[in-house]
């Protein structure tokens, strides 16, 4: 018990300052995320919070744009970038197309395409689109 008061006393004296620091310090489990001790927070991403001043930015997930909302970190998907669940991923991602997240199946010697939210898909060398397929480009002069 001893141990988790001394633990808030120090928080509560690193979250309001003093009033003459101007020193930046890291969050307990979080080196990216900084507590501002002087002033209110702005309430940008960089500066986010009530009491205890975050920056967003450094903790945005990968394909996100981070902005603060209310005092708290707000995360949503950066431009080329689209919601799956709960993770944002590139627009293009064959794995993950289109707003429904498919996984993008081409048909034989082709490679799978993810453009304008749809799966599409371009022949490999030697072949030719032909409908909903691939057709060689070899013929046989066997008939």
């Amino acid at each position: 018990m001893r141990n988790l008061i001394a633990i808030a006393a120090m928080l509560a004296f690193v979250a309001c300052g003093n009033g003459a620091s101007h020193e930046v310090a890291s969050l307990p489990g979080r080196p990216s995320a900084t507590i501002l001790p002087d002033g209110p927070c702005t309430n940008t991403p960089e500066d986010c919070g009530t009491k205890v001043c975050v920056d967003c930015t450094a903790e945005a997930p990968p394909g996100t744009t981070a902005a603060c909302v209310a005092g708290r970190c707000a995360f949503s998907c950066a431009e080329g970038f689209h919601k799956c669940g709960t993770h944002c991923v590139p627009t293009d991602d064959v794995g993950n197309c289109g707003p429904a997240c498919l996984a993008c199946t081409p048909p034989p010697n082709s490679t799978p395409i993810c453009a304008s939210d749809a799966c599409d898909f371009a022949c490999v060398r030697g072949f030719v689109r032909s409908g909903a397929g691939c057709a060689s480009l070899s013929f046989s002069t066997s008939y």
